[in-house]
């Protein structure tokens, strides 16, 4: 799995990948960008109601991190779906490493993501030109995650329909399809009738456009959201569905791809 699915952790990796997410709207330090993806699967024979998810049909929440070139570089694949896309974060060793400062990096994620000095996510109300410019970059640089999920699920037609198997093993497929979406575009296999999303707009980067992010970013952190103290896990969730009177994973196994490794633990 490791050898397909592998967050960056050399300088050099770093250097390549921070510099490949410059290149698309002047977005600095740019590790990774995250999201999650529904992916549907058959009703569970057993804690059938915790995999419901917002949009009313059974699923596990998959979180999906891509470099911009559409690599995945990490995911889980392990969360019903009525968990949110901030939880799966939260409970993934990749908040736990971005927290420790393991990388020299930042991820991108949208408005239901919490804001972190490593997690950049959008002003919901920009109130001058800076936050505005912040989020027309953030926007088309946070967009390669969500053309690789397209290119995923339209790679695996699986994950788009329907996996019709209990949620481990539905989440054992969903895991393949990821090693295989990885090892074809190292191969450069052709998606056939690929949407690749693109508005054509010119890559030309404002003079200064990095620090104006950053600045803004930092500034927005350090505000009168930011926490005081020790953070507290509740401080800065958007939103998380009410926990179970158990909590469930799939199946009681955790199946999760993170980091490049994969492990499971029985409950």
């Amino acid at each position: 799995m490791n050898t397909y699915v592998s967050f960056p952790s050399q300088p050099v990796q770093h250097n390549i990948t921070r510099q490949a997410f410059f290149q698309i709207a002047g977005f600095p330090d740019v590790l990774g960008c995250v999201d999650g993806t529904h992916i549907r699967i058959k009703t569970p024979s057993e804690h059938e109601n915790v995999f419901v998810n917002r949009k009313g049909f059974h699923s596990i929440n998959a979180q999906i991190v891509c470099d911009a070139d559409l690599k995945i570089t990490n995911c889980v694949i392990k969360w019903p779906g009525s968990k949110h896309d901030s939880y799966v974060l939260r409970q993934s060793n990749l908040w736990n490493e971005f927290e420790a400062g393991t990388y020299p990096g930042r991820l991108l994620g949208d408005s239901g993501y919490p804001l972190r000095p490593w997690l950049m996510t959008p002003y919901l109300n920009p109130a001058n030109n800076n936050e505005e410019r912040f989020n027309s970059a953030h926007i088309k640089t946070r967009n390669v995650v969500e053309r690789c999920i397209g290119v995923l699920k339209k790679r695996w037609a699986c994950l788009h329909r329907g996996i019709v198997m209990e949620p481990d093993r539905a989440a054992a497929v969903a895991g393949a399809c990821v090693v295989l979406h990885n090892m074809a575009m190292a191969w450069n296999v052709p998606l056939v009738e690929e949407d690749a999303n693109d508005d054509g707009d010119d890559r030309d980067i404002p003079q200064g456009q990095g620090r104006i992010i950053i600045g803004a970013h930092w500034a927005r952190a350090q505000g009168p959201m930011a926490t005081k103290g020790p953070w507290q896990p509740n401080t800065w969730l958007l939103w998380a569905p009410p926990p179970a009177e158990r909590e469930v994973r799939v199946c009681e196994r955790e199946v999760s791809y993170s980091v490049g490794k994969r492990k499971q633990n029985y409950g």
